[in-house]
């Protein structure tokens, strides 16, 4: 009559072993990824997302353990890790050489439509009308080039509770 009952009660206790090792794990998998936060430059620009939803613009001054000390609007704020949703990386791109790459890419997709589809009766283009799309192209390439590097992205270094390597 013993044996079952031991049987049972070690059931139980395995169960609910593994659940706190369970919430262990990703209780130090959550600083595996606050540490992401740590290693990034003081002085990096953040958007952190607060747990109530609030989206703060800010620039990165300190992190600790269990804080995150940013600039805002020429003021401090500390933020406590708990409180904190999400904390994106603004990503910088820069606007001269995004211009040159839409540029030299408009450039090649004109000159190479028109000598492609040539320009008079014998299917020839000639070298003027060849430039002259290439220079056209050059010029919506790099305006379009600029305009990609006015919007900068950002990337999620941080989320609370989640694991940030699977997609």
């Amino acid at each position: 009559m013993k044996k079952p009952i031991t049987t049972i009660l070690l059931l139980i206790v395995l169960t609910f072993n593994s659940a706190i090792v369970f919430a262990q794990n990703l209780a130090n998998q959550n600083d595996i990824y606050w540490q992401q936060v740590k290693n990034l430059s003081i002085g990096q620009e953040l958007v952190v997302e607060l747990k109530s939803g609030k989206k703060i613009k800010s620039k990165l001054q300190n992190v600790t353990d269990g804080k995150l000390s940013i600039i805002s609007k020429n003021s401090t704020t500390e933020i406590n890790k708990e409180e904190i949703n999400k904390v994106y990386r603004v990503k910088k791109v820069n606007k001269a050489t995004s211009t040159l790459i839409g540029a030299g890419a408009g450039f090649a997709i004109g000159a190479g439509t028109m000598a492609g589809i040539g320009g008079d009766d014998n299917g020839n283009a000639a070298p003027e009308f060849i430039v002259g799309v290439g220079t056209l192209g050059a010029g919506i390439g790099a305006t379009i080039g600029f305009l990609i590097a006015a919007f900068p992205g950002k990337e999620l270094v941080y989320e609370q509770g989640k694991d940030l390597t699977k997609k």
